[in-house]
């Protein structure tokens, strides 16, 4: 799990799906309050945060997330001014995503069955998977914590679990139950 600490760090700390293991410092240069999002694809490591999106407006609560889709190319994902989702491609090109989230919802990205997915809290408060052409539910189970942050990985059934920091500082693990709504 990674995530912004209030010393201006980002850090990343080991899940050893009982407690937090080790914890690797990324960076000492974020901006108080960021939600910057640290991506690595094999050697590559890229840290995105809202400076570093240009002319872009996000929303003041919103989240950044990055990822790669099928073709290897970088997409970033975050909650615009209207509350709407939006992914940029490589060059900064935006698409808004067909969503209701909440406002502030933690995202997660993941290519999942050859589609690059943004995964949200939505407004009904279950988790979603959105891409360019749908929104999906995919936990339809309603969430009673708020989320602050969530990362999202195939389990041992080739299911998805969602690994979740809530409110309390504690992990919350959800898996996938069933097919899509």
């Amino acid at each position: 799990m990674v995530r912004p600490y209030d010393d201006d760090c980002l850090r990343l700390k080991h899940w050893t799906d009982t407690l937090f293991g080790d914890e690797e410092t990324i960076t000492e240069d974020i901006l108080p309050g960021s939600t910057a999002s640290y991506f690595v694809n094999g050697m590559i490591r890229t840290i995105v945060e809202d400076k570093s999106i240009p002319a872009h407006a996000l929303h003041p609560n919103s989240h950044i997330t990055a990822g790669v889709d099928a073709e290897q190319r970088l997409r970033v994902a975050f909650q615009g001014p209207t509350v709407f989702l939006v992914i940029l491609n490589e060059n900064w090109g935006q698409t808004a995503l067909p969503t209701n989230p909440i406002i502030g919802t933690p995202l997660f990205t993941i290519l999942w069955k050859g589609s690059f997915e943004v995964c949200y809290v939505s407004s009904n408060t279950r988790i979603h998977m959105v891409s360019n052409n749908s929104d999906k539910v995919m936990i339809d189970h309603t969430l009673t914590e708020n989320l602050k942050r969530m990362v999202i990985l195939p389990n041992q059934s080739d299911e998805l679990e969602v690994f979740s920091l809530i409110e309390k500082d504690t992990i919350l693990r959800v898996a996938m139950e069933g097919e899509w709504e």
